[in-house]
C-alpha cells in the first residue's frame, strides 16, 4: 500500500481522474443546455411555447436557457483552467509540453470561433446577460413557422471588449447566431481535444500506470480488494 501511494502511476491516475471529473461537469452542462434548446425548437412544442396565452411559458424557457448557457460557459472556463494547471504540473519543462501547446494553439488560440465562445463568458461576467432571443421564421418546407434560439449579432457587435479574433468572427457573420450551432460547434472541438489528451497521457505514463496496476493486483490477491481500474 505504501508503494502504491508513493508511486508515479498513482499520482498520475488521480490527476487524470480529477481532469475527468472536470470534463464531466462540462459535458453534463452542455447536455442540459442542448436538451433545452432542442425542446424549444421542437415543432411539437410550438403551441405550448408560442401561444398568445402562454407568454409566461416562453419567458421561463428563455430564462432557463440563459441560466444553462451561463453554466455551460462557466464550465468551459473551468475546464480550460484545470487542464492548463494540470499540464503545467505534470509536463512543465518536458517534451510533451511543447506538443500540448501546439495542439491548444491550433484548436483554440488560433480559432476565431473558439475565441468568440470563450469571450461569451467574459460578456456574461462583466457586461450582463447575453442577448438570447427566441425567433420564429417562416422558412419551413411548406412555409410553416420554424423556431430557433439565437444570439442577436447586432447586440453582440456593440460590445467593445471582444478580443481581436472574436471580433473578426462576429464581423464575418451575416445573421444572428443559432445558439445550438455555437454550443455544438465548440463542444466538438473540446471533445476531440480531450480524447487526444487522454490518449497521449496514457501513452506517456503507460509504464507507471502498469506498475501501479500490478501492485494493486498483488494487493487484491492478498486482501481481496476490488480493482478500481
Amino acid at each position: 500500500m505504501r508503494r502504491i501511494k508513493e508511486s508515479e502511476g498513482e499520482r498520475v491516475y488521480w490527476k487524470m481522474e480529477a481532469l475527468s471529473a472536470t470534463f464531466f461537469v462540462f459535458a453534463e452542462n452542455r447536455l442540459e443546455l442542448v436538451r433545452r434548446l432542442r425542446e424549444l425548437e421542437n415543432p411539437e412544442n410550438r403551441s405550448k411555447v408560442f401561444g398568445v396565452r402562454n407568454r409566461e411559458v416562453l419567458r421561463l424557457f428563455q430564462r432557463d436557457i440563459t441560466r444553462l448557457l451561463h453554466n455551460f460557459l462557466a464550465a468551459v472556463y473551468t475546464l480550460k483552467e484545470h487542464t492548463r494547471n494540470l499540464t503545467r504540473e505534470l509536463y512543465d519543462g518536458r517534451p510533451f509540453n511543447s506538443e500540448y501547446e501546439r495542439k491548444t494553439t491550433a484548436l483554440f488560440s488560433d480559432s476565431a470561433f473558439a475565441r468568440f465562445v470563450q469571450d461569451l463568458r467574459r460578456w456574461m461576467v462583466h457586461e450582463g446577460l447575453l442577448p438570447v432571443e427566441v425567433r420564429l421564421y417562416d422558412t419551413g418546407k411548406n412555409g410553416e413557422l420554424v423556431s430557433s434560439v439565437v444570439l442577436n449579432a447586432d447586440d453582440l457587435r456593440c460590445w467593445k471588449d471582444w478580443v481581436a479574433p472574436a471580433r473578426e468572427y462576429l464581423a464575418s457573420t451575416t445573421s444572428d447566431l443559432r445558439l445550438l450551432d455555437v454550443v455544438e460547434g465548440y463542444s466538438f472541438l473540446v471533445q476531440g481535444f480531450y480524447s487526444w489528451l487522454e490518449k497521449r497521457m496514457l501513452e506517456i505514463h503507460s509504464v507507471a500506470l502498469l506498475e501501479v496496476g500490478e501492485l494493486e493486483s498483488r494487493l487484491n490477491a492478498l486482501y481481496g480488494v476490488t480493482d478500481r481500474r
